[in-house]
Formats: structure tokens, sequence, C-alpha cells
């Protein structure tokens, strides 16, 4: 069974539902969940983690991208080209739909993904119909960095700078948590690259032959890791850490973001099929990215139109029929005509690494609702 796009990756697909899920269900039903479910409130406390799931899968999957075509001549023109293609319709939709709302946000940091340098300022997030777009600024500013990095750093030293980066992240975070700023730790590109360099240094080790083979030599070590990964996760989850506790600000989100790289790891190199019982994850994750771009809005402005004519209960399960109904609305009229003009008008002249289909960066939607 494989109701999916063409060339689609459920698998990755399926992690990327994860991730919306989690974030969708922290803005709008995780206070709700915890009043109805006490045992599971530590879990549901952390379902704002879902935004570091998007920027590990992010890394890796343009990572992959960029390691597979680092020497074409039209590298840059055609990663930005597709990018530009994948993220700016919706975004400028829902700039749009800001101004109509006369949302009191600076329209010009938005145009420029600077929102994120902005709100970390001035030490707050932004409102709601426009603040998930911190993480897309993130994301953006990413693409700036990384093209760089892979195609003029000589390649023996590129896990040694990853890695360099990923720990240089906690510390910046515990730095500004030191001098009393917690936006810029949560906010800022440099503070949370651990989660986004997690993700390449993983599509690095994955690029070559002889790396997965040692992987799948030891997969009951790497099962082993991610199982005690994930229990340190519980821990956190059972201490019911909000997002600047000391803890998380200073190490906790670099544990997350390795436990979220070593489930992606241990998913993407599994030779068993995609489950079918999970193919409404991978539905899901590919609608994502308008899934993360409308859901506070939809959040903000259903109840006004419907919760005073409707039960609590029918409520939520409307505003989620609204939201699906988005998405698809979203995917077929506007996301995959781009993505497949832009894969069809702009190809890399060349790739340098032949990658296992479940790595092919071809075969990829990619984008952090990262979104």
């Amino acid at each position: 069974m494989q109701p999916l796009s063409i060339g689609r990756n459920p698998a990755i697909d399926g992690l990327r539902g994860i991730a919306i899920s989690a974030v969708v269900c922290w803005h709008a039903f995780a206070t709700h969940l915890a009043s109805a479910f006490p045992l599971l409130a530590g879990a549901f406390s952390l379902l704002w983690s879902g935004v570091d799931l998007f920027f590990v899968l992010s890394g890796f999957l343009i990572g992959s991208i960029l390691l597979a075509n680092a020497s074409a001549g039209n590298y840059f023109r055609v990663f930005y080209a597709r990018r530009a293609a994948r993220v700016l319709p919706l975004y400028a939709i829902l700039i749009g739909v800001a101004t109509w709302l006369a949302v009191d946000e600076d329209t010009w940091a938005l145009v420029f993904f600077v929102q994120n340098i902005q709100w970390s300022v001035q030490e707050r997030f932004g409102q709601f119909v426009v603040g998930p777009t911190w993480s897309l600024a993130v994301e953006e500013q990413f693409y700036l960095v990384l093209p760089l990095l892979i195609r003029f750093l000589p390649g023996k030293h590129l896990p040694a700078t990853l890695v360099l980066l990923i720990v240089l992240a906690p510390i910046l975070r515990t730095a500004f948590w030191l001098s009393g700023c917690n936006m810029p730790a949560y906010m800022l590109l440099p503070c949370r690259m651990d989660s986004l360099f997690a993700g390449v240094l993983a599509a690095w080790f994955l690029s070559q032959d002889h790396r997965r083979a040692l992987l799948q030599r030891n997969r009951s070590v790497l099962k082993l890791l991610t199982g005690v990964f994930v229990l340190g996760w519980c821990g956190l989850a059972l201490a019911k850490l909000t997002i600047f506790a000391p803890l998380m600000v200073t190490v906790g989100y670099t544990f997350i973001a390795a436990s979220y790289t070593l489930i992606l790891v241990l998913v993407v190199t599994s030779r068993r099929r995609y489950p079918t019982l999970l193919l409404p994850l991978s539905w899901v994750g590919i609608g994502a990215y308008s899934l993360y771009l409308f859901h506070l809005p939809l959040a903000v402005y259903w109840p006004k139109i419907l919760y005073a004519r409707a039960s609590v209960a029918e409520g939520f399960a409307s505003y989620i029929a609204a939201l699906a109904f988005i998405a698809f609305v979203a995917w077929w009229l506007l996301e995959r005509p781009f993505i497949k003009f832009a894969r069809k008008t702009f190809k890399y002249e060349r790739q340098d690494l032949k990658l296992p289909t479940i790595l092919n960066p071809e075969a990829q939607s990619i984008s952090l609702p990262a979104r």
C-alpha cells in the first residue's frame, strides 16, 4: 500500500507528522490534555520539542542535498531557487493574512526573516498569527551558513566542525541565561544550531557506504544507545521542565536534539517495510509546512467563529477538520505545483554522492514548517 506521492519517503514523512502533531497539540490542546490525563502531564509538557525534531530533520535533509551536490557549478543557484519555491508562496500568504488582520508586528522583519532576532532583543514571543515563524527565520538563516560550509570547507574538516558547532550552542545558551536573557537562548540560530547541525552530522555519516555498513553491523548498539537517550528524555518529561528551565536551556535542548537524531538514524536505516498503520502520520507529515504556519492563526480565530455554538469537544474536532482542509488545499494547489516546477526547472549539474533511495534528497519535499 503506497498512497503517498511518487518518490516520497513515508518514514521521513512519518517523523515529520510526529513533529507537527506535537507542535499543534502543544499550542492548541496541551492544557486540556494535561487536565484530562494527569498521569501524562509530563509527556505533554515536552510537546514543544516537536520544533527540535523539525530542526533535526531539516539539517539531515538539507545536509543530504548539499553533500550530494557540493561540486555542482550551479550549486548555490539551484539550492536557493528550490528553497524559495518551497518556502515563499505559503509564507507570503501568511504575511498577507497577518497584514489583513492588522497584526502589530514589523512586516519588514518578517519579510527578511529576522523576526527571531527582533523578538529576542525585545524578550518576547511574536503575536500568535506569526509567532511560529521564529523557527522559520532560524531555518532561513541556517540556509545562509550550511551551503558555504559544505561548499568551501575541506571535507575532512567537516565532521569536526559540525561537532564544534553542536557543542558551541549550549555554551552560548548558558552565557545568555547567565546574563538574564532567555529569549536569545531560545530563538537565535547560534543557540539552536545544535539540532540543525546534529541532523547534518547524521547526513554526513550516512552519506558513505562503508559508514552505513558499519552502522548496520552495530545496529544493536544503536538501538541500545537510542533507548538510553529516550529514557533520559522520559526523565525530562517527568521533571516537567519549562523551555526556560536552567537544565533545559543549558544542556536539555542538546540532549533532546541527540535523542531525535538517534531516532532519525534508526528509522531511516531500518530495512523493515514502513508499517501501513503509520501511514496517516505520513499523510500529516506531507502537510506539515502549512499546518505549522496556519495552526495558530486558526486556533486564535476559530473559537470566535464556532465555539459559541458548539461544545468544546465539537470545537476541537471542527478545528482539526478545518486545519486538515487547509493543509490539503495548500499542498495540492500551491506547495506541490511549486515543488514540481522547481525540480523540473532547476537541476544540479552533477551529483557527487550516490545516496541510497531512503537518503536520496530528490525523493524528499523538504522544509521546516520547519517549517
